[in-house]
């Protein structure tokens, strides 16, 4: 008897009491922090041949020890299986364009040289079609979602209006749900076309309050873009359409969120069809950004800033690993399974763009070195190339296989592993890290409806 690769101990400066958590066995216990013997067996560092019976057989029931180490390969053998016999969700972006009337300082598409190419209707339909191509020969359970992406797909204009109809009219055909991704400074002039046309959410970006947020977030023209974005959030009030705000949260924005709150407070946005949230400022194109900060830190600065200030409240996490997994056992009592893949990218996303190309994934659209297949003049999908991304798993990688946090992260990102290492290696989210901070922050609710081991 041994104990399993996938055991973590979580240790807290200001606790009495550790907490044990196993990703693949799906179990997470308290353990009194002077319990050196018993969290030595957990994390492999003794035997559990010193142990009392009774001690070794909580830890075996729970999944912490394991009889012979097979037993995990045969576990993980038997969920790619599953995995590879589920249905899967699909979900499209059309990428009308990747011009944009914005220029945000962070931008990542801003490195790319300059693509003012407009989709035009052929290449609309052609991708429709696809996509009916490609819904009719996966069959995906769920509905799939198209999300109108960019660049920015909200341009002024006669013919970029003209695409956003057609689009919202050849999902409805195609029963497809839809969401917008816009930077929201146009939303206003949209806002009824969205709102009759099946538009079922759209997501806009506030870098904090005006000051901060116009200062990342300009036009072109250097104009600021904080009140067109309010007032387009305004507009679809009441319509049916859900508005998502994120704040891209780094060294900057996370100081003024308290200032942010009471905006939105004053606004009337703690209202049931607008969702405020913070997501990471995340290297996804590994570049070197002066304002990132580590997931951790920032979490750790969100939990002390919603202690000061409670109108923090109003703000979700989306986003960031380890927090959905953490959410998920809050909600319901019991942990998540096994996370075998990082995103949806190993699955069934299909990005179109205007010139007829096909990506995985969306931050990848645009760069023809990462296309998977074209689908104009008709679909024509490259199985290798397409391979490098679907059922790309932890459990593909000795390096994942090996490694306790590989069931909680699911392999790390597939495009930071492809401009790094070739696709070689896997890029490591900070999961761990995030965990440690969010079992913390957390740690009495958990404990108050957790089993002791």
């Amino acid at each position: 008897m041994r104990a399993s690769r996938y055991n973590l101990v979580f240790r807290f400066k200001r606790r009495s009491s550790a907490l044990v958590l196993n990703p693949l066995a799906g179990t997470m216990d308290v353990v009194p922090a002077a319990e050196h013997d018993l969290l030595d067996v957990i994390e492999g560092i003794a035997p559990p041949g010193g142990l009392a019976s009774q001690d070794t057989e909580a830890l075996f029931a729970r999944g912490y020890l394991v009889a012979d180490p097979r037993e995990e390969e045969h576990r993980l053998a038997a969920l790619t299986v599953i995995d590879d016999h589920d249905d899967y969700p699909v979900d499209f972006l059309l990428f009308p364009t990747f011009a944009c009337n914005l220029k945000c300082s962070y931008c990542f598409q801003g490195e790319r040289p300059p693509d003012r190419l407009l989709i035009d209707t052929e290449h609309v339909e052609a991708a429709f079609a696809g996509m009916t191509r490609i819904v009719d020969r996966l069959r995906p359970a769920a509905v799939p979602v198209l999300y109108l992406f960019g660049g920015e797909p909200l341009l002024r204009g006669r013919r970029p209006e003209q695409v956003v109809r057609l689009a919202l009219a050849r999902a409805r055909g195609l029963g497809l749900r839809v969401g917008v991704i816009t930077n929201g400074a146009t939303l206003l002039d949209f806002a009824a076309t969205l709102a009759t046309g099946g538009v079922e959410f759209v997501q806009v970006t506030l870098d904090g309050p005006r000051d901060t947020h116009d200062r990342r977030r300009p036009f072109r023209n250097g104009s600021g873009s904080f009140d067109a974005i309010v007032a387009g959030a305004e507009a679809l009030r009441g319509t049916g359409v859900t508005v998502y705000v994120r704040v891209n949260l780094d060294a900057e924005t996370i100081e003024s969120l308290p200032a942010f709150c009471a905006f939105a407070h004053e606004a009337g946005w703690d209202r049931p069809d607008l969702v405020l949230f913070v997501g990471p400022y995340r290297d996804l194109l590994c570049r070197s950004y002066a304002l990132q900060l580590p997931e951790p830190a920032m979490l750790a600065r969100l939990f002390e800033l919603r202690d000061r200030h409670p109108s923090l409240a109003l703000i979700k996490t989306l986003g960031w690993p380890g927090m959905d997994y953490v959410q998920h056992y809050l909600r319901t009592g019991r942990l998540p399974g096994p996370r075998l893949a990082y995103c949806i990218s190993s699955y069934g996303r299909f990005a179109f763009d205007a010139s007829g190309a096909i990506y995985a994934c969306a931050t990848a659209a645009g760069d023809p070195d990462n296309a998977v297949g074209r689908y104009h003049p008709d679909l024509d999908l490259d199985p290798a190339r397409l391979g490098d991304w679907r059922r790309r798993r932890f459990t593909d990688s000795k390096s994942c296989r090996q490694c306790p946090a590989g069931p909680l992260c699911g392999g790390g990102c597939t495009l930071q592993s492809r401009l790094k290492h070739g696709g070689r290696q896997p890029v490591c989210p900070e999961v761990l890290g995030n965990m440690q901070v969010i079992l913390d922050h957390y740690f009495d609710t958990i404990v108050a409806g957790t089993p002791c081991a």
